[in-house]
C-alpha cells in the first residue's frame, strides 16, 4: 500500500461532517463512510456570491448523483499515536470508591464565537446525559497535583471507572484469533463520525502493557478481518442467495417453491407483528389495512399524502384474487427477501435514549440498534405468481431488544461469530436464523406496541405512481408540538408516521426555507480534533414555532426527484448570509444528507435506492455503502466520500471487543453541596480540588452506569 503523505492545507482545507441520524434511508443514514471533504471556497463562484436563487440548471451545482469509486490513496496517512483518543491506565490501589481505572479521554476544545471573550480553559468537564452525568477532571492537571502519575497530554480529561477485565481479555483473544487466522488489512479508514478523515494502521491492545499499570490507547482503529465487501456482506448486510433464498426459510414468489412462512418471509413477520393472541387482530387483516392506506388520502402533521391507487391494480388486487378474493393468503405474498442488515452501529444509549447514527456515549446503551430486512415489491398475476420486479422497496426495521453493555457486545459477538465461519453453510444460517428470530417473534418486547420489537417499516418506490415516494410507518401515535415528538407504543394496526427528519416537501421550499437556513446557520459546534470542519449537533425542529401561528415541518412522506433545484426535490439547498464558509456548507450537505430525498439521491450520488430491488439476487447495492466520491449538490468545489459498510464493519468490531466499565455518576446535590456550577467553567485549582474530594466522598455507590467506554469520544459534553 502506497501512503500517501500529509499535505498542506493552504487554499483548500480538509473538512469532514458529523452528520445527523437520517433514520429515513432504505439502507443509508440516517446519529451519519471513508471521506475526504475538500472546501476551497475562495474557487467557488456560488460560495463567494451570498444568498442563492434556485437554481435553473442543476449542472450549475454539480448535478445530482455525479459520484465516482472511493479512492484510498487519496486520504493521508496519520500514525495511530498521533491521533488516539482515549487511554487508559490502572491505578496502583482502587481509590475510596472502589475505582482501579483511570480513563483519559480527548475533549474538543470549547466553541468561542466571534466577539466572545477568551476564556481560561475549564478544569472540570461534565460529560454523558442529563440523567446520569460524569465529572471528568483535566489529566494534566491531575498529574501536576500528584493526584494521578501520569498523563497523556493536553486535551485529555480524566474519568474514574471500575475496569473490566474480563471484557478486555476477550478482545485480545478475539484480535490474537484475527491475526492468528484470518489477516488484516495493511490499513483502517480513519473515522470522523460517519466520515472517514484518513487512514491508518490498526495496533492490537496492549495488554501486557495494561495490566502492568501503564498508559494504554484504547484503539482508534481496531484489529479487524480485512474490511473488504465478502466480509461486510458476512456480518452487516447479507445479500448472498444462499441466505435470501434459503428454501427453508425463504420463498420463491415466481415458482412458488420454498417456505412460504418461513422466518425470513414477509408473511412471517406481519404474522408476529400482528400478534393476533394479545391483538386479536388477524394476520390478513393486518396485512390489508396496512397496504389499504394507499388507497386514500391521508394527514400527517398536517402533510396530505396523496392516495396511489395503482397500489390495487399492481398489488393488492391480483394478491387477492389468487388467494380466492375475499382476503389475502399471506402465504402467496409477492414480497421477495433481498437482505438481511445489521444495523448494531444505531444502538442507542442513556436513559434519554439517545445515539442512533454516529452512536451515543456516557451511559448504558439501551439496545442493539436495529436488525433490518429489505423486500423487493413482485407484481403478481392472478395465478399468485408473482415473477416480476418493480421499482418498490419494503424496509422491516426491527430495535434489538438488548440493553446495557453486556448484553449488547453479545450481539455483536454473535454478528462477529458469523463472519468468521467464513461462508453461508447450513451452521451458518441456523445460526442466523436463532438470531433473528429472537427480535422479530411476538412479545419479543411486550413494552411496545403489539409486544413487537419493530421500530418502524419504510416504504420507497415509483412502481405506484410518479415520482419516488418514501413512507413510514409504526406501531405508535404520534404527538408533536413545538416542544417536542413523542410516540406511544399502542397495540393495533400500522398506522402512518412523518418520514424521519425531512421537511413537508410541499409546504416547505428546498431552496428559500429559513428553517433549514437557520439550522444550518445555528446549530453548529466544533468538531473533533481531527476535522476543521463544523459539525451540527441536534435535529431539525418538528414544526416552525418562529411565528405566531406555528406550522408543521416534518412531513407525512417525501418525494424525491434528481433535480436539486425543483420540488421534489434531489436535495436541500441553502441560502448563505455571507460566503459560504466551510462551516455553512458543512452544515447544508448535513442537514440534506439526513433527508429522505437528500439521502437517496443527490447527496450521495445514488438513484433513489440502496437497495436495488431490479436488479435480481444478488442485489446490487449502491455506491454509499460500497465507497463512492461525491460532487457537493450546491457547491462543486466540495466533495464528500462515503463506505457505510466499511464503517459498520468497523463499528461490529469495536463493538465486539467493547470495555464496560462502570461508571458512578454524579447529581445536582453533590453540585450544590459545594458551590459548584456544573455549567460553569472551573479555573481555580482550588475549587477544582474542592470538586475532586467531594466526588470521592459524596458520590452514590449504587447509581453506577455501564456505558461503552469506546463512545466516549462521541460522548455529549453537559459542560466545558
Amino acid at each position: 500500500m502506497s501512503r500517501t503523505r500529509l499535505r498542506p492545507r493552504s487554499t483548500a482545507m480538509v473538512a469532514t461532517c458529523l452528520a445527523l441520524a437520517s433514520a429515513c434511508n432504505t439502507e443509508a443514514p440516517a446519529d451519519s463512510d471513508a471521506v475526504e471533504t475538500t472546501v476551497d471556497t475562495t474557487e467557488d463562484p456560488a460560495g463567494a456570491a451570498g444568498p442563492l436563487a434556485a437554481p435553473a440548471d442543476p449542472q450549475e451545482y454539480g448535478g445530482c448523483g455525479k459520484h465516482n469509486p472511493i479512492d484510498p490513496g487519496k486520504f493521508d496517512f496519520i500514525p495511530i499515536d498521533l491521533i488516539e483518543d482515549i487511554f487508559v491506565h490502572r491505578l496502583p490501589h482502587p481509590n475510596e470508591l472502589g475505582e482501579d481505572l483511570v480513563i483519559h479521554v480527548r475533549l474538543p476544545k470549547p466553541e468561542v464565537k466571534e466577539g466572545d471573550p477568551h476564556p481560561e480553559p475549564s478544569l472540570v468537564a461534565v460529560l454523558g446525559v442529563d440523567k446520569a452525568p460524569v465529572v471528568a477532571f483535566r489529566s494534566d492537571t491531575l498529574a501536576e497535583l500528584g493526584l494521578l502519575d501520569k498523563s497523556p497530554g493536553a486535551d485529555f480529561f480524566a474519568v474514574f471507572a471500575r475496569s473490566d477485565d474480563d471484557g478486555l481479555q476477550r478482545r485480545v483473544a478475539l484480535e490474537q484469533h484475527i491475526l492468528d487466522k484470518e489477516g488484516t488489512s495493511e490499513f483502517s479508514f480513519v473515522l470522523d463520525g460517519r466520515h472517514p478523515v484518513a487512514i491508518s494502521t490498526a495496533t492490537p491492545f496492549a495488554a501486557e502493557a495494561f495490566f502492568a499499570g501503564d498508559l494504554v490507547g484504547l484503539g482508534r482503529v481496531r484489529i479487524t478481518p480485512k474490511s473488504i465487501e465478502s466480509n461486510w456482506l458476512e456480518s452487516v448486510f447479507i445479500t448472498d442467495p444462499a441466505v435470501v433464498q434459503d428454501p427453508e426459510r425463504t420463498y420463491d414468489t415466481c415458482t412458488q417453491e420454498g417456505n412460504a412462512c418461513g422466518p425470513w418471509t414477509f408473511c412471517h413477520l406481519m404474522t408476529e407483528m400482528a400478534n393476533t393472541p394479545r391483538t386479536g387482530i388477524s394476520p390478513e387483516d393486518f396485512t390489508q389495512q396496512w397496504l389499504g392506506q394507499w388507497l386514500a388520502n391521508y394527514d400527517v402533521n398536517g402533510d396530505e399524502v396523496d392516495a396511489r391507487t395503482q397500489m390495487w391494480d399492481r398489488v393488492i388486487g391480483p394478491w387477492m384474487a389468487a388467494s380466492g378474493g375475499k382476503s389475502l393468503d399471506l402465504s402467496r405474498s409477492p414480497f421477495r427477501l433481498l437482505a438481511i442488515v445489521n444495523r448494531l452501529d444505531l444502538r442507542s444509549s442513556g436513559p434519554s435514549g439517545g445515539g442512533g447514527y454516529g452512536g451515543g456515549g456516557g451511559s448504558e446503551p439501551t439496545n442493539g440498534g436495529e436488525l433490518r430486512f429489505v423486500f423487493g415489491v413482485m407484481e403478481p398475476d392472478d395465478s399468485g405468481a408473482a415473477c416480476n420486479p418493480m421499482p418498490f422497496t419494503v424496509i422491516f426495521e426491527y430495535g434489538v431488544p438488548r440493553r446495557g453493555c453486556a448484553d449488547v457486545r453479545d450481539w455483536a459477538n454473535a454478528w462477529v461469530g458469523l463472519d468468521l465461519m467464513g461462508g453461508f453453510d447450513a451452521t451458518y444460517r441456523d445460526t442466523l436464523a436463532g438470531m433473528t428470530e429472537s427480535v422479530v417473534l411476538r412479545d419479543a418486547a411486550p413494552e411496545r406496541g403489539n409486544g413487537n420489537a419493530i421500530n418502524q417499516i419504510r416504504t420507497n418506490e415509483i412502481a405506484l405512481g410518479d415520482p419516488w415516494e418514501l413512507r413510514e410507518f409504526t406501531l405508535s401515535d404520534q404527538a408533536i408540538d413545538c416542544e417536542s415528538s413523542t410516540n406511544v407504543e399502542t397495540d393495533g394496526y400500522l398506522r402512518p408516521h412523518t418520514v424521519a427528519q425531512t421537511p413537508d416537501d410541499e409546504a416547505h421550499s428546498p431552496t428559500t426555507n429559513p428553517l433549514v437556513d437557520a439550522f444550518v446557520d445555528t446549530r453548529v459546534l466544533p468538531a473533533t480534533t481531527l476535522s476543521p470542519c463544523e459539525s451540527s449537533h441536534g435535529v431539525p425542529p418538528k414544526f416552525d414555532c418562529t411565528t405566531d401561528d406555528p406550522e408543521p415541518f416534518l412531513g407525512g412522506n417525501s418525494l424525491a426527484s434528481l433535480n436539486p433545484g425543483a420540488s421534489p426535490p434531489g436535495a436541500w439547498l441553502a441560502n448563505p448570509s455571507a460566503a459560504a464558509t466551510s462551516q455553512f456548507v458543512c452544515g447544508r450537505h448535513q442537514f440534506s444528507l439526513n433527508t429522505c430525498n437528500g439521502c437517496h439521491t443527490c447527496d450521495t450520488g445514488t438513484t433513489f435506492t440502496h437497495v436495488d430491488p431490479m436488479s435480481g439476487i444478488p442485489a446490487t447495492l449502491s455506491g454509499f455503502l460500497l465507497g463512492n466520491t461525491v460532487v457537493d449538490t450546491q457547491f462543486p468545489s466540495t466533495t464528500w466520500s462515503f463506505a457505510d459498510l466499511d464503517r459498520r464493519y468497523q463499528d461490529l468490531y469495536d463493538m465486539a471487543g467493547a470495555a464496560c466499565m462502570p461508571f458512578i455518576p454524579v447529581f445536582p446535590e453533590m453540585f450544590e453541596t459545594i458551590g459548584f456550577d456544573p455549567f460553569g467553567p472551573v479555573t481555580d485549582i482550588d475549587q477544582f480540588t474542592k470538586i475532586f474530594e467531594a466526588r470521592l466522598t459524596q458520590s452514590n455507590l449504587d447509581a453506577l452506569v455501564n456505558p461503552v467506554v469506546e463512545d466516549m469520544n462521541r460522548v455529549q459534553i453537559l459542560s466545558h
